[in-house]
């Protein structure tokens, strides 16, 4: 695999793994707000 695509993956995995943690977070607040929640897919 060329190198340029190792560092695609990497950082795609790295973004994943950072998404999942702000949906952990996102799902123990008991008032899920959808502006907030919309907000952070926006970043994915």
């Amino acid at each position: 695999m060329p190198m340029i695509g190792a560092r695609f993956y990497a950082q795609l995995e790295a973004a994943q793994m950072r998404n999942d943690v702000l949906e952990n977070e996102l799902s123990l607040s008991p008032i899920v707000n959808v502006m907030s929640y919309s907000a952070l897919m926006s970043i994915v």
